[in-house]
C-alpha cells in the first residue's frame, strides 16, 4: 500500500492507497461475484494483505460506482429516446398545421368561402398546448354538397324554407 499524507481536522493522517496488484485481485473477484461473502473477504484479506474492513468497504464503493455508472447509461438512452420523440412530435406538428392550412385553401377553392369544419376541443387547445391526439380530432369534410336533394331536407320545412337554403353546385 502506498501512503499518502493529508490534514484532516489539524491531526496528520496518512491515506493509504491500494497497490495495482490489490486492485486488480479485487476488481477481478468483483467481476465473479459483486457480493462478498464471509469466507471470500477472509481469503481475499489473506492473498492480498488488506484488512477484511478495508475489502468490505471496497465492495461497498465498487457497487455504488457501479449503479451510478448504471443509471447515468440509462438516464442517457431515455434523453435520446425522449429528443428524438420530441423531434418527431415537432415535425407531426408541423405536417399537421400545413395539412390543415392545405385543407382551408381547398375549401375557399371549392366554395368561394370559408368552409365550416367541426373542430374537437383537443384541436382548440392545441395551439395553446401544442398537444395532439388523432383519436378525437374530427374535420368534417363538405364535399359532394351537389349530391344532398331536397328529398334529404327534413320535411318539417316546406318548400320555400329550402329554397332559403345555399346551394353550392
Amino acid at each position: 500500500m502506498e501512503a499518502q499524507e493529508s490534514r484532516v481536522g489539524g491531526v496528520d493522517e496518512k491515506k493509504k492507497r491500494f497497490s495495482r496488484d490489490q486492485l486488480e485481485s479485487l476488481e477481478r473477484s468483483f467481476q465473479e461475484e459483486v457480493k462478498l461473502e464471509p469466507e471470500r473477504k477472509m481469503k481475499l484479506s489473506k492473498e492480498i494483505g488488506l484488512q477484511p474492513r478495508q475489502i468490505a468497504v471496497w465492495f461497498q464503493n465498487r457497487r455504488a460506482r457501479s449503479k451510478v455508472k448504471q443509471l447515468q447509461h440509462l438516464y442517457d438512452t431515455l434523453k435520446q429516446e425522449f429528443d428524438a420523440i420530441s423531434m418527431e412530435k415537432l415535425d407531426l406538428q408541423q405536417q399537421v398545421r400545413e395539412l390543415r392550412s392545405m385543407l382551408r385553401e381547398q375549401a375557399v377553392r371549392n366554395h368561394g368561402s370559408m368552409a365550416y369544419m367541426t373542430v374537437s376541443e383537443e384541436e382548440a387547445a392545441e395551439s395553446t398546448a401544442e398537444g395532439v391526439r388523432s383519436w378525437n380530432n374530427h374535420i368534417f369534410n363538405v364535399e359532394n354538397v351537389d349530391q344532398i336533394s331536397a328529398s334529404s331536407i327534413p320535411s318539417l320545412w316546406s318548400c320555400s324554407q329550402a329554397a332559403h337554403l345555399p346551394y353550392y353546385p
